[in-house]
């Protein structure tokens, strides 16, 4: 017996040919007993090195040791990618003949990317590659290369990508497509002027991508995070996403819930609900976690399933949008350079930082309860079903880098019941609408403050209000009771006024103007 010498045999249970050692041994059971099995002639031939490649990169044997990708043998055979190893030993895939629509579609039942990465060899000429030096031509691409390589991945097991996945040749777009979920702990795109993690099911129409249809699966940025700086746009579509690392990107959009996605990533169709249990979060970003991008959007359709921020989500320089038909929580930092929105169909809590350097704007049907820090540079706008804030809470529009107000910027709430008791504070205007208006307690400073509220009143009791022109109006109470109101002109309007151990102190030349009605 000698190890370097290899013999070719017919596996009987892969239907192919297979390069094993000459010391390979036949299968054994699960006694450790040799398995019997009528003898089949075993055929012997001796390879010279441009056959063996031949036969490698055209997929006539494969190497027992590439296990990590393996392409789907029940697919149909255009569908079929060959995977062989590069110079440097790093795995190489030969993608398959694009169609019309410049569409490479690859089957896989095991797409698992290592430390070592992978080639998606997009080129019919030899060429260059940083993960696996010079590599030979794809001879699948004699009629031109592909725009799009779709790598569809049919397997009860997630994709594990722990690597690179480099282009070889002309740029393209790559999609990885695995329904029972994708995991990345390392990974990144060489190469790729657009990239798309997806557990939806790959919709073909005629060699044309038309779409995703997501039913499950979750896509989670684990360990080493995700690096996609190198490519335009990142999409990542599943039915829930979990970020426990740091995931870098140019403009990324995420979308979550079951949905029929189109393949631009622009349309998207939500889909009933189905029996199954849902998710617990339809975006979960950990304390570790972070998504960073010049602009960020999110979107989560699935009703009740809420978006969960302990991490950072920011946009170096662009905005970013959060919309979900669940509720949103965020005890982390949010923050968008050219905005920040947010809107639910459920509730908002913010025990953390939502920011940006323009304007905030918040909506949401239910409630908001704010113990954290909302900041806007510019304007800051929010309008819920009832807002709550707590001593600690902080709403500002109109700061500077010192934390001052002293960019232009207004604040306004709206609500059916307004509770603001914390810092309250904006260089322009601060306007609430409220059926009921509590600033107790609470610290309030604008150029101007306008408070418009309905029977049930305004208090400012044991609070500290200071503007240039403050005007309150409300056909219920005004309760100032142990509160200052300094301004150099004040307006009020209501039928009872309490201001028991209360000022109000008008700084300017004009009369106090109290109305009673």
């Amino acid at each position: 017996m000698n190890k370097q010498l290899y013999r070719i045999i017919f596996n009987q249970a892969r239907q192919m040919w297979m390069v094993v050692a000459e010391i390979a041994r036949a299968g054994r059971g699960r006694t450790g007993r040799r398995a019997h099995r009528p003898s089949s002639p075993q055929h012997r031939c001796r390879l010279t090195a441009l056959r063996f490649g031949l036969l490698l990169a055209l997929g006539g044997i494969s190497l027992t040791a590439q296990a990590a990708i393996v392409a789907d043998g029940q697919a149909p055979g255009r569908q079929q990618p060959t995977i062989i190893r590069s110079a440097n030993g790093s795995p190489q895939v030969n993608i398959q003949t694009p169609g019309a629509d410049g569409v490479s579609h690859n089957t896989y039942r095991q797409f698992d990317v290592d430390k070592q990465g992978v080639i998606l060899n997009n080129s019919h000429q030899a060429t260059q590659t940083q993960l696996g030096g010079m590599v030979a031509g794809n001879p699948w691409l004699a009629k031109g290369d592909a725009s799009v390589i779709l790598n569809e991945v049919n397997s009860h097991d997630p994709s594990r990508l722990n690597g690179w996945i480099e282009v070889a040749g002309h740029k393209a777009e790559v999609i990885i497509a695995n329904p029972s979920g994708i995991t990345c702990n390392g990974c990144g795109f060489i190469n790729a002027h657009r990239t798309t993690l997806t557990t939806g099911q790959a919709l073909m129409e005629r060699g044309r991508l038309k779409g995703f249809d997501v039913n499950q699966g979750e896509v989670r940025i684990d360990g080493h995070g995700m690096d996609s700086t190198q490519q335009s746009y990142t999409d990542i579509i599943a039915r829930s996403v979990a970020i426990n690392a740091k995931l870098h990107a140019q403009d990324l959009k995420v979308t979550t819930g079951r949905n029929i996605v189109d393949a631009t990533h622009q349309q998207i169709e939500k889909k009933s609900a189905d029996n199954k249990k849902s998710p617990e979060f339809a975006l979960d970003v950990a304390a570790l976690g972070g998504m960073y991008a010049h602009k960020i959007r999110l979107i989560g359709t699935e009703a009740g399933v809420g978006v969960h921020n302990a991490g950072n989500i920011g946009a170096t320089a662009g905005e970013v949008h959060i919309t979900a038909e669940g509720w949103i929580g965020n005890s982390g930092t949010i923050n968008g350079r050219d905005a920040l929105q947010l809107t639910s169909s459920s509730d908002v809590t913010n025990a953390g930082k939502l920011l940006s350097q323009s304007t905030v704007n918040l909506h949401t049907k239910g409630g908001l309860d704010n113990q954290g820090r909302v900041e806007a540079r510019s304007d800051a706008t929010v309008t819920a079903g009832t807002i709550h804030s707590s001593h600690d809470s902080v709403w500002a529009a109109g700061l500077d880098d010192n934390g001052n107000t002293t960019r232009p910027g207004s604040l306004t709430l709206t609500a059916q019941h307004v509770q603001a008791k914390g810092k309250n504070l904006a260089t322009n205007t601060l306007a609430i609408h409220s059926q009921q208006i509590d600033l107790s307690d609470s610290q309030t400073a604008a150029g101007q403050i306008q408070l418009t509220a309905g029977q049930a009143g305004i208090s400012t009791a044991r609070a500290s209000v200071n503007a240039d022109r403050l005007t309150a109006k409300t056909p219920g109470q005004f309760n100032n009771d142990g509160g200052q109101l300094v301004a150099r002109e004040i307006h009020l309007t209501t039928p009872d006024l309490s201001n028991q151990q209360g000022k109000i102190n008008q700084t300017g030349t004009g009369e106090l103007a109290f109305h009673t009605r």
